[in-house]
């Protein structure tokens, strides 16, 4: 009866493109998104993380005394100039320029900066760079009371492994930031605070004092932040108390390590700065030169912002059968989905401006150029959604009133959001790369035959016994990474007496490059024993000769490709069609049905 069965599951699975693998957890909006409540009691302003706090790896603070002056005279010195009519920052009240005061109110995990879409990562060119984004801003108090200001600045943390485009991530990192986050959704969960479902807005785990979020959220930074990963931070002040908004960016120059601002950007080349104001002649200048569709077309909310016709389309006079269709009803779809607009090829107003501009002037309608949720993730709160242009927050604290502020998501951060959790289901905690027929992906079985010689006859005998030992142990730690990496079918260790080479010889599925990265992880200290024992591995050498895979990834991957041995292909599987999951759950399946 069991064989029957298998047989069946077998034949379901040849007559499908895609088995999925079991999938325990699933991360969802909130889990990839934390917002803070909005503080309005002094204890409340100091519970919160300051941006002073000694939260990196390297025991600086998440933003250097040095940095925030440089950003604040930055901001003082910026002034824009609308055909003679100039406006800047102003910072009304001292307090404002104290480092101390300054709060964070979300943190954002993105695996894939720009964007996670393939059209962005592979045919734009731009790869993937993991970030984790912080946004500050201002907290004042007086007496028992705080307020929050109109104010903030974000700290982009960048987790690559080059310096060129396309970037690449570097997984090693980001996956044990995957894995923290898990972590804080099981603790969280634990609790009965449950994310999945929850829609974005304040963080749910905020709610309930059965559990210290931002204590949890302290300990996450202080793992993952170091100052080396700061590498953008952008800024955004008023000039009266009220308005204009003045949105500036800078990035680290690579060489001094200063922080200088962006004046080339793709969209608003040549100027250092954008501005949004109801009291100058032009709502935006200067006007943004978005090109979302192409090297010069694109759209933007400055069309929203004045009076006429939604209907109007924006491009009549094209060939190409979408453009002609587009309408200024579309743009704050188009500028709200991930998939079409991101950071460089859209400007600071449209992203801001959005999502209040669907309220106030499209009636909250969408189009089909709307972003559509990945099945299984949860959308935003419609509760935090600004819905007056006078808010201009994307994910913090956002003016609502004079002297009140309120809670605010916009559709593109709750978008990408969303995009950025089922990228990390997909490609961090699942196997769906490598659950695809070989005819779809051809990721399915490869071969690796790792071939590396110990210099002497001493060097080949330590390294022997020293594996031997480890191969021996009831807790084998190869056995257990094996284990979690989840996609090697086979894994043996060879020893050549005569040539005193060592073969590690597995069989695996997925691409080379993130099974290799995703080993350094998981079995890395194996393989710096191994390698302080073999020939050509001193560009994973430091100074006083320890090898580190894990902080020579590049170099690692270098290593294996140049040593291993290809096969002759065709290679011969007996089952080609099944990786290692599928005939796990092919087996777990076939077992209920005893």
């Amino acid at each position: 009866m069991k064989h029957s069965g298998l047989l069946t599951l077998l034949m379901l699975f040849c007559c499908s493109s895609v088995l999925r693998a079991d999938e325990s957890v699933q991360l969802d909006v909130c889990d990839v998104s934390f917002l803070w409540p909005l503080p309005e009691t002094a204890d409340d302003a100091n519970q919160l993380i300051a941006i002073n706090e000694n939260l990196t790896q390297d025991g600086n603070g998440i933003c250097s005394q040095a940095l925030f002056e440089r950003l604040i005279e930055l901001a003082e010195d910026l002034e824009l100039d609308d055909e003679g009519q100039k406006v800047g920052i102003d910072f009304l009240d001292d307090k404002l320029k104290d480092i101390g005061n300054w709060k964070i109110a979300g943190i954002r995990i993105d695996p894939s900066a720009p964007g996670c879409s393939s059209k962005i990562r592979v045919d734009d060119n731009f790869g993937s760079t993991a970030q984790i984004r912080l946004i500050a801003q201002p907290v004042l108090t007086s007496g028992q009371a705080s307020k929050a200001h109109d104010f903030t600045i974000h700290f982009v943390f960048s987790y690559v492994r080059n310096t060129e485009r396309p970037f690449e991530a570097d997984e090693i990192q980001f996956r044990k930031i995957v894995d923290n986050l898990v972590e804080i959704k099981e603790k969280l969960k634990s609790a009965n605070v449950e994310t999945s479902g929850a829609k974005l807005g304040i963080h749910p785990g905020f709610e309930t004092d059965s559990i210290h979020l931002t204590e949890m959220l302290r300990e996450f930074l202080k793992s993952h932040l170091a100052s080396s990963r700061l590498n953008a931070v952008a800024f955004m002040g008023i000039e009266s108390g009220a308005e204009p908004w003045v949105f500036f960016a800078t990035s680290k120059n690579a060489q001094s390590g200063e922080f200088e601002l962006v004046s080339v950007h793709p969209s608003l080349n040549p100027s250092a700065g954008q501005a949004l104001s109801f009291v100058t002649d032009n709502t935006v200048f200067p006007i943004p030169r978005n090109h979302q569709f192409g090297p010069l077309v694109g759209v933007s909310t400055s069309h929203l912002f004045q009076p006429g016709n939604t209907e109007r389309k924006l491009f009549s006079d094209s060939t190409d059968s979408m453009l002609s269709t587009v309408k200024v009803k579309h743009i704050a779809d188009i500028v709200a989905n991930p998939e079409l607009s991101h950071f460089f090829t859209t400007d600071c107003v449209s992203c801001h401006s959005e999502s209040a501009l669907r309220h106030t002037k499209l009636d909250g309608a969408f189009s089909e150029f709307a972003f559509k949720l990945p099945e299984g993730i949860s959308a935003v709160n419609p509760d935090v959604l600004p819905k007056d242009v006078w808010n201009v927050r994307n994910f913090g604290w956002g003016f609502k009133s004079f002297g009140k502020m309120e809670p605010t998501v916009t559709m593109r951060t709750a978008n990408e959001a969303a995009e950025s959790a089922h990228f990390i289901n997909e490609h961090y905690l699942s196997d769906s790369e490598t659950n695809l027929a070989p005819e779809e992906n051809e990721m399915v079985a490869n071969a690796l035959t790792l071939v590396m010689t110990c210099p002497t006859d001493e060097a080949f005998n330590q390294l022997k016994t020293k594996v031997e030992g480890l191969l021996g142990r009831d807790d084998n730690p190869i056995n257990k990474a094996l284990d979690e990496i989840g996609n090697v079918h086979f894994a043996r260790f060879v020893f050549l007496n005569k040539s005193r080479q060592v073969m590690v010889i597995t069989t695996y599925d997925g691409d080379f490059e993130s099974y290799i990265v995703r080993f350094s992880e998981k079995i890395g200290d194996v393989f710096n024993l191994i390698l302080a024992h073999v020939e050509d591995a001193d560009s994973m050498k430091d100074e006083a000769g320890n090898v580190s895979v894990q902080d020579n990834i590049g170099e690692f991957l270098e290593f294996v490709k140049a040593h291993d041995l290809g096969a002759v292909q065709p290679f011969y599987s007996a089952y080609p069609d099944l990786s290692v999951q599928n005939i796990k759950q092919l087996k777990k399946m076939a077992d209920e049905q005893e």
